[in-house]
């Protein structure tokens, strides 16, 4: 019986110094981490916290910013949480905290409400091979428009090859993407909400220049391609589908099919929101009409092509405009 005590004492003890050992490991490697991005990007936290025992390691990092050399880009984050189990270190769960403020020099992007939790793994190269996020609900803006919320969203990759480059599949879905707009009518502010987008849905194969060794990483995109898109505007129905490549230039070039069943209720919803302007819509209006009549009674949607050439859009012969050729 003592024997048996003693042994549970001595099992005891070297778990804990292997779970302390571990944890300091662990700090270690964030240190290391961080000097070796030096001469890449700045690090600044606040402070960093090691929990979990016995059987995990739950790192809290608070107050993180991250930044450029360059002060081209920057990452703010109130808290980043993530946990590994200390048997298993090729497999992390994180959640990020708002608030989250990412700025570039053209461009604003902030999450004012939300957690997004993430699933992490790694290969036995120590790349990541599979990541996993997910949000029930965020509340962001984007530059100037503010108040916009993402319903229940889910984004997927995961590697699948290096032939031709590092291949990685893509999933990204959401229920809904609305905005909170503030009624002048009440005094008290009592905020509509307007649906944007309902039931999108994308799956593509991203191919990259280099493996993603960690969240960290620059994702130099060669191209995207098996695009497979749905969504919906109203009571329209979207569906692209295609292929675009990146040039040396990170310039866009590609094709894709739209499809739509409803055309003139979207394209009274583009006309109402102002997104293109109107004697545009009077082209393509005259296009989708003539579509319409070449198209069989069996047929439930009109297609129409398009065309991306290095980064200008074209639907049809109208020019929609230009994707933004820098952040």
């Amino acid at each position: 019986m003592r024997f048996l005590s003693l042994l549970i004492l001595v099992s005891i003890l070297s778990w804990t110094g292997y779970w302390y050992y571990s944890s300091r490991e662990l700090r270690a490697d964030i240190d290391t981490f961080i000097e070796n991005q030096s001469g890449v990007t700045n690090w600044n936290y606040k402070g960093v916290s090691i929990t979990g025992y016995p059987y995990r390691l739950d790192t809290k990092i608070n107050q993180l910013e991250i930044s450029d050399t360059d002060s081209t880009w920057s990452i703010a984050l109130n808290e980043l949480a993530f946990l590994s189990l200390i048997y298993k270190d090729n497999h992390h769960i994180m959640a990020i905290n708002a608030p989250i403020k990412i700025q570039t020099r053209h461009n604003g992007f902030g999450i004012d409400e939300g957690i997004i939790r993430t699933s992490l793994k790694a290969s036995n190269e120590r790349l990541v091979s599979e990541i996993v996020a997910e949000s029930k609900l965020l509340r962001f803006s984007i530059n100037r428009v503010r108040n916009l919320s993402l319903k229940e969203s889910v984004a997927a990759l995961r590697f699948d090859g290096s032939d031709s480059g590092h291949l990685y599949k893509s999933h990204f879905k959401f229920k809904e993407l609305f905005k909170q707009a503030e009624s002048p009518l009440r005094k008290n502010k009592k905020q509509n909400t307007i649906s944007l987008i309902n039931r999108f849905i994308f799956e593509g194969d991203l191919t990259l220049q280099g493996p993603i060794v960690s969240l960290n990483s620059t994702l130099d995109l060669k191209s995207i391609t098996n695009i497979n898109s749905q969504f919906q505007i109203g009571n329209t129905t979207v569906q692209i589908n295609g292929n675009l490549s990146v040039s040396e230039e990170n310039l866009i070039n590609g094709k894709l099919i739209i499809s739509v069943n409803e055309w003139k209720s979207l394209l009274n919803y583009i006309a109402e929101h102002n997104i293109i302007k109107l004697d545009k819509i009077k082209i393509l209006r005259s296009g989708f009409i003539l579509r319409e009549l070449a198209k069989k009674p069996s047929d439930r949607f009109i297609t129409a092509p398009l065309l991306i050439n290095k980064n200008k859009m074209f639907l049809g012969p109208v020019l929609l405009g230009s994707l933004p050729s820098q952040l």
